[in-house]
């Protein structure tokens, strides 16, 4: 039980730190697809990434502040 939670710990931590550098979660999106869209399967890791950066980068806004 207590690897559990220390798992669990180590998953809200990873979490959080990409939360602040900006990086997607991936462990998350499957989450709430799941919730959202259970009839629609997910996209790979691999596609979610690619459409993340491509989100991010290809907007044609700027992505920095100066």
């Amino acid at each position: 039980m207590v690897k559990s939670s220390v798992e669990d710990w180590l998953c809200k931590l990873r979490t959080n730190v990409k939360t602040v550098f900006g990086m997607p979660d991936y462990e998350a999106y499957l989450e709430r697809h799941q919730r959202v869209h259970p009839e629609k399967p997910p996209l790979s890791r691999q596609e979610f990434y690619t459409q993340y950066l491509k989100d991010r980068y290809d907007s044609g806004s700027p992505t920095r502040c100066c």
